[in-house]
């Protein structure tokens, strides 16, 4: 065995001493050396794609977390009675346990929400177009709208936390259903109503192209699994106040329109007030 790590020693020495000796072969050497370094830091190339991965592994999920809410402080009468599906026997607006009364935002009940400007709620339960959602908020939004920009992560226990054991006092894990399921209606409510249909037309006769690029026409029957294939997340809602004025699937905000990129697309949602 140690003839064979010295044989191999030999080989390599032999090499060395022909470049150190052979005049040509040095600036040759240097240029392929610089030329390798500068190709590894391409974009494409496998060391950058290896770093990028390390920094997105370390920053994914940020930026929701950042500005992560709890649904419940944002649609505060969603315990009004009846409203949620659930019976909580508890003041309208005010949680069950008294730990949250929503903080005073009432995104959904008309005159409850002292702030008449422009809101963004981004609902999500992974981590995709978040890349595209911080650039939305990012240089898009206005300084004051950063200011009333929620991300609602239907990962987060207290969104799926939400049903109230009336007899224990906790919330116990119900798959987010509460939550889901006056989302699910506060969406469609609007989807189906007059004010939907002319924000929708007027829209579409300044851009060209539909709000939402499908006829949303939800299964029967409720239950999670329904939702979610239902709402097709992460959606986007604008609020005029506590006036929901628009909201978008994301297939409607990653479609290609007539070369309207992504970007093109959030601008035109933010930009558009009828």
């Amino acid at each position: 065995m140690d003839k064979f790590f010295k044989a191999i020693g030999r080989f390599f020495k032999a090499i060395w001493d022909w470049i150190k000796t052979t005049a040509w072969v040095q600036p040759l050497l240097i240029v392929v050396i610089v030329f390798a370094i500068i190709f590894s830091f391409s974009s494409t190339s496998p060391l950058m794609k290896w770093i990028k991965g390390l920094a997105n592994s370390d920053t994914t999920g940020e930026f929701y977390e950042e500005h992560s809410t709890v649904f419940s402080d944002l649609y505060s009468d969603i315990f009004v009675s009846g409203k949620s599906g659930y019976e909580y026997n508890c003041e309208d607006g005010k949680r069950p346990d008294n730990n949250r009364g929503g903080a005073g935002k009432y995104l959904s009940n008309s005159g409850k929400y002292k702030y008449d400007g422009y809101s963004y709620v981004v609902f999500v339960n992974n981590t995709s177009m978040e890349t595209t959602f911080k650039t939305f908020y990012t240089n898009t939004l206005t300084k004051e709208e950063q200011k009333h920009f929620y991300v609602v992560d239907f990962k987060n226990e207290d969104n799926i936390n939400t049903y109230y054991n009336v007899t224990t006092k906790e919330w116990e894990n119900n798959n987010g259903a509460t939550y889901y399921y006056y989302l699910f209606n506060h969406l469609f409510d609007f989807y189906t109503s007059e004010a939907y249909e002319e924000y929708s037309d007027a829209f579409k006769a300044v851009y060209g192209y539909d709000v939402n690029t499908r006829v949303w026409e939800p299964q029967a029957g409720f239950d999670v699994t329904t939702a979610v294939n239902n709402l097709t997340f992460p959606i986007i809602c604008k609020y005029k106040g506590s006036e929901l004025i628009d909201f978008r699937f994301c297939d409607s905000i990653s479609s290609d329109y007539d070369g309207n990129d992504t970007s093109n697309v959030l601008s035109h949602f933010h930009a558009f007030a009828k």
